[in-house]
């Protein structure tokens, strides 16, 4: 993810499968699929945060540098 900007990040993250996502990331000490706390909605047309806790605690500190939810909406706002 190193040198790609947020919104690029954010679709990388949804659209790779739990086994190709970083296996040596904090999900590999975890047994929570990430669809089960991000994915795309059944249209493909945007994507929904099922589990706001989960995502600060495994993902966006880790991948986008982010500690609380508002700063992690604030960035998805900031991009549109």
């Amino acid at each position: 993810f190193m040198g790609t900007n947020f919104p690029a990040r954010l679709h990388d993250l949804l659209d790779k499968p739990f086994f190709d996502f970083l296996a040596n990331s904090v999900w590999s000490n975890h047994t929570t699929n990430i669809s089960n706390v991000i994915t795309w909605l059944p249209h493909g047309r945007s994507w929904i945060v099922l589990d706001e806790n989960k995502l600060i605690e495994t993902v966006a500190t880790t991948h986008f540098n982010i500690s609380n939810y508002k700063s992690f909406v604030r960035q998805v706002n900031g991009w549109g």
